[in-house]
């Protein structure tokens, strides 16, 4: 992949993330109607689709950053680096 389409593949799977989180949080603050959910279930099932398509070290790399931003050094699964 070349940088171009490896950024635009994250730029889409990052905005599908926070589309499908958002429409829900929406939803539970009551500021939107419950149908807000099926675009919100429908944007969450991009998002795992498209990140089946990231470069294969994207989940290391989620994992990492995930496991950084709650201060948790590694997870159990990758090594400290």
């Amino acid at each position: 992949m070349n940088l171009i389409t490896t950024t635009a593949l994250f730029v889409a799977t990052a905005l599908a993330e926070i589309i499908g989180c958002y429409l829900p949080w929406l939803w539970m603050k009551d500021r939107a109607p419950a149908w807000v959910l099926l675009p919100a279930a429908a944007s969450l099932v991009a998002f795992v689709w498209l990140f089946t398509l990231q470069p294969t070290a994207a989940g290391r790399v989620m994992a990492d950053t995930s496991c950084k931003l709650q201060g948790n050094r590694a997870p159990p699964s990758l090594p400290a680096r």
